[in-house]
């Protein structure tokens, strides 16, 4: 059993971590031929974040899975990944790949600088991959009402970073007739915000698709959270439906979509 991916952006594989860090402790990495998998929901079964790294993306990519298997499983502890991918410095390139010692296996994480044929500056950490339960979680393909993407990603950041300073709650209102998105906050203190945005004139969305009128409410908390990956994401697509499991799609290039699904606050 043999994986190895070699990545030549350190900087944009450590954003990837933290962003998901953010939300799980721990989850399985599925390595295939096709590429890098990650899916895992959050302890309070809230949100859910997930991972697409295809093959193509990286310099070189090694697949030799068990016998009769297809996929190579890693569970990682990503509480400790983050504190080894946060030691990435800006002109790093990494390789993540699977070894064998004293019968036991571990996830490494090499930074070099370089190419990868002649390596300097190479620093290696192993963490022993963990035994996490395989969880079957079934995602079927949503249909939404509202479909709207930002670029850069950082301009829906910095809607959900004001709406953070009144209230915990971010109320997203799309009237179709009128082609308006509105988010809206409510404290408990009454105060008030609101960002109203024309989706035909405003220049931070590049696309939208809204076939309904649709409200639904979410946690600030968890969009902060998931914003981080807005630091190297191309462009972000946001879909909701009224009551339904808002998602946000970031595209990092490459091939890369790092996705979060939220439950919604029923009040």
């Amino acid at each position: 059993m043999e994986w190895l991916a070699a990545y030549d952006d350190a900087k944009v594989a450590k954003e990837i971590i933290i962003a998901i860090s953010n939300i799980v402790d721990e989850g399985n990495f599925y390595a295939r031929e096709a590429g890098l998998e990650f899916m895992a929901m959050d302890e309070s079964r809230v949100a859910m974040v997930i991972l697409n790294m295809p093959a193509t993306l990286f310099q070189k990519y090694d697949f030799e899975p068990p016998d009769g298997k297809e996929t190579i499983v890693m569970g990682i502890n990503f509480s400790e990944l983050k504190k080894i991918i946060q030691r990435a410095k800006s002109k790093d390139s990494v390789i993540f790949s699977l070894k064998k010692e004293r019968d036991r296996f571990f996830f490494t994480v090499t930074f070099y600088r370089g190419t990868l044929e002649e390596r300097s500056l190479q620093r290696s950490f192993a963490l022993p991959l963990i035994e996490i339960p395989e969880e079957k979680i079934p995602i079927k393909e949503l249909q939404y009402d509202v479909s709207i993407e930002f670029a850069p990603a950082s301009a829906l950041g910095e809607i959900i970073s004001d709406a953070s300073v009144i209230g915990e709650d971010l109320r997203i209102i799309t009237n179709a007739s009128k082609k308006e998105l509105k988010f809206v906050v409510e404290s408990d203190t009454g105060g008030f915000y609101e960002y109203l945005a024309p989706l035909d004139r405003e220049e931070t969305i590049v696309e939208f698709n809204v076939k309904n009128d649709a409200e639904s409410l979410y946690s600030i908390d968890f969009l902060k959270k998931f914003m981080r990956a807005s630091r190297v994401s191309e462009m972000v697509r946001l879909e909701y439906s009224k009551n339904m499991p808002l998602k946000l799609t970031f595209m990092i290039g490459g091939g890369v979509e790092l996705s979060y699904l939220l439950a919604p606050r029923i009040v």
